[in-house]
């Protein structure tokens, strides 16, 4: 599936539009004892981490509370000491969010870097801010978007579709309707439903919910709720980590996303076909 203008507006947010600066350097040759302070003097944001540099470049990293606060000598020198950056521990500052997020599995965090140099520290906490929950939401707005082209392009009709949803529900869609349009008609009632209502109506048809690509139709009911608990927390401005809460249920998550709207595409492309 070509990318949409949903995926593009997703894949616009970086990791650096997450990430946290790193504003605290220390020389490797420093005693423990001036990281220390360092880090008891900084704002509380600020104690997450410090790079250890040597006369070229970044080397190394301390956190506020590493052992070898407790454990060494603080007259020792840092460089002695400090944790070493491997290459795997490294993302571009580029990188798309949704990129990033796989990575996840394999690490907590990551250091950017932003033209030869190390800047910034992202971790899976970080998910939490602003840019992501976009990203997410543009996700949402794409899978809904082709679930209102497959409902259009059914054989029995839009008026049919509706007439799966409770007489509550169409009753909103309809006021929606009149408030928007002058006259109600099964088109315009469409355009006024929820991104519930439209699931509903999915579900309604056995054999359309089974072109969908779910293990059961238990599995189904399962994703959209959990798609429904995500868009209401993004609305909210809550924690989609209270409901995504490891690295493996987002990535999972977000994969799941872009299959179903996958799905739904291909089927909406069979019934114009047809």
């Amino acid at each position: 599936m070509a990318d949409s203008n949903y995926d593009i507006i997703a894949n616009t947010f970086t990791v650096v539009n997450i990430a946290q600066p790193l504003t605290m350097h220390v020389s490797v040759g420093a005693p423990l004892e001036e990281v220390q302070e360092e880090f008891l003097m900084a704002h509380p944001d600020e104690k997450w981490c410090c790079l250890v540099r040597d006369e070229a470049r970044v080397v190394a990293f301390l956190t506020f509370d590493d052992e070898v606060f407790s454990d060494v000598a603080l007259s020792e020198p840092v460089g002695a000491h400090a944790n070493p950056i491997t290459p795997d521990h490294i993302v571009p500052a580029a990188l798309p969010l949704f990129e990033l997020v796989p990575l996840f599995e394999k690490h907590f965090f990551f250091f950017v870097l932003s033209r030869n140099e190390i800047t910034h520290v992202v971790s899976f906490v970080h998910l939490d801010a602003l840019p992501m929950k976009l990203s997410l939401f543009s996700l949402f707005l794409e899978m809904e978007s082709e679930m209102l082209a497959v409902l259009r392009q059914q054989r029995c009709g839009i008026e049919e579709c509706l007439r799966r949803l409770s007489n509550g529900r169409r009753e909103k869609a309809q006021k929606l309707c009149r408030m928007k349009y002058e006259r109600v008609t099964p088109e315009r009632e469409l355009l006024c439903t929820t991104f519930i209502d439209k699931k509903e109506m999915l579900r309604g048809d056995d054999a359309l919910y089974g072109e969908l690509p779910f293990d059961s139709r238990s599995d189904g009911d399962r994703f959209f709720k959990t798609v429904e608990r995500v868009r209401n927390q993004i609305a909210h401005s809550d924690s989609v980590l209270s409901v995504l809460r490891k690295p493996g249920e987002l990535n999972s998550f977000v994969a799941r996303i872009r299959a179903v709207t996958e799905s739904l595409s291909g089927l909406r492309d069979t019934e114009a076909s047809s």
